[in-house]
C-alpha cells in the first residue's frame, strides 16, 4: 500500500526562498502555499491561497485543511516598514500560526528565523551553538520582533511535546534569484569594507539551505537549530574570488555615508548593518548534523558562485 503524502502548509509563498522550497517539497507531498496576495509561478499540483496570518482567512484555512507540516517563510524582514507593522507580522502573526497549530494537531512547525539574530560582537566566540544568546536587538531594534519571532518558537518546542517546533536559524543564503543581505552586498562591482577589518562571513547555498530544511521535516528534532554551508571564508576571500574591487572606508565614514543615504532612499543598507561586515558571527552546525545526517553538497566555490548566478 502506497504511502500516504504529507500536508504541508508553506507561508510567505511569494518569495524566492519559499518558491525553491516548494519546488523541492511538491515532489513528494501535497503542499498548500499561501501569502498575503495569491503565491504565482508554482508547480501545477501546488494549491496557492491569498492568507494573511492576521486575519480570520488563518482560521478558516486550518478548517478546509489538515496539515501534517507547516514551515513559516513569511517573517517580515523590510527594513522600510514601520515597528507596529513588523511587530503585526513577526510576533502577533507568528503566535497565532503556533496556537492553531498546536490546537489542530500539527505535527512539525518550522520557523525561519536567522543566524544573523546572535549579533555580530566583537567578543564573539568562534561557532556559536544555539544556547548562544540572540543579542542582534540590542544594537538593531528593527531585529527586536524577530528575536521576538524565534524565542516564542522556541518556548512552544518545548511548552508543547505534541508539536514540534524547530526554528531554524540560517546563515546567509545565496543563489539565483535570492534576497538576502549576502546577496546585495557580495554582488555590487565594488564593495565597500570597513577599513581595518576583514571578518569571516558564512554562506549556504539555496539548493543546500532546502535540503536541510526537508531534513528537519523528519519527526525527532525539535526547538533551535543552525543551518550553514561550507566552512567560513574572510570577506577579503571571498570578493577576491568574486573578482569584486574592495573599497576601504572608515567605519565613521560609512556611518555617516548610510545616515544620510538611508531616508532620501539612495540605499539598501542601515547604518546598523556596519556590524555585519565589521564583526564575525560564526555558528556551529553541529546539532543539525548529528540530528539529522545533513551535509551540504556544494562547496565554497560553489556557494560562492551562486552570487552571481542567474535564472
Amino acid at each position: 500500500m502506497a504511502k500516504q503524502r504529507q500536508k504541508i502548509l508553506v507561508t510567505g509563498a511569494r518569495r524566492p526562498v519559499a518558491q525553491r522550497l516548494i519546488r523541492m517539497l511538491h515532489r513528494h507531498s501535497k503542499v498548500v502555499a499561501v501569502d498575503r496576495r495569491t503565491p504565482k509561478h508554482l508547480p501545477v499540483d501546488v494549491r496557492c491561497e491569498a492568507v494573511d496570518l492576521r486575519r480570520r482567512a488563518l482560521d478558516h484555512l486550518f478548517r478546509r485543511h489538515r496539515f501534517d507540516a507547516i514551515i513559516h517563510a513569511g517573517t517580515l524582514t523590510n527594513l522600510r516598514a514601520g515597528e507596529s507593522l513588523h511587530h503585526a507580522y513577526n510576533v502577533v502573526a507568528v503566535n497565532r500560526l503556533l496556537k492553531l497549530a498546536v490546537k489542530k494537531g500539527v505535527s512539525k512547525v518550522i520557523i525561519l528565523s536567522s543566524a544573523e539574530l546572535y549579533g555580530h560582537r566583537p567578543a564573539n566566540t568562534v561557532f556559536l551553538s544555539e544556547d548562544a544568546p540572540l543579542l542582534a536587538g540590542e544594537r538593531f531594534a528593527a531585529w527586536r520582533d524577530l528575536v521576538q519571532m524565534d524565542l516564542a518558537g522556541c518556548v512552544t518546542a518545548w511548552r508543547e511535546p505534541a508539536t514540534e517546533v524547530v526554528v531554524a536559524r540560517p546563515v546567509n543564503v545565496v543563489g539565483s534569484g535570492i534576497e538576502s543581505m549576502a546577496m546585495r552586498y557580495l554582488g555590487r562591482p565594488r564593495v565597500p569594507v570597513v577599513m581595518g577589518f576583514d571578518p569571516q562571513v558564512q554562506l549556504i547555498h539555496i539548493e543546500d539551505f532546502c535540503s536541510a530544511i526537508q531534513a528537519l521535516l523528519a519527526p525527532g528534532v525539535r526547538g533551535a537549530v543552525n543551518i550553514a554551508g561550507p566552512p567560513p571564508v574572510r570577506i577579503s576571500q571571498a570578493l577576491t574570488f568574486l573578482g569584486r574591487k574592495r573599497v576601504p572606508i572608515p567605519r565613521t565614514a560609512l556611518t555617516l555615508a548610510l545616515k544620510s543615504a538611508w531616508p532620501m532612499r539612495a540605499t539598501g543598507f542601515r547604518e546598523e548593518e556596519l556590524d555585519l561586515i565589521q564583526y564575525s558571527c560564526i555558528v556551529s552546525d553541529a546539532h543539525l548534523r548529528e540530528a539529522t545526517g545533513f551535509r551540504p553538497a556544494y562547496t565554497l566555490k560553489d556557494t560562492l558562485r551562486g552570487v552571481d548566478e542567474t535564472y
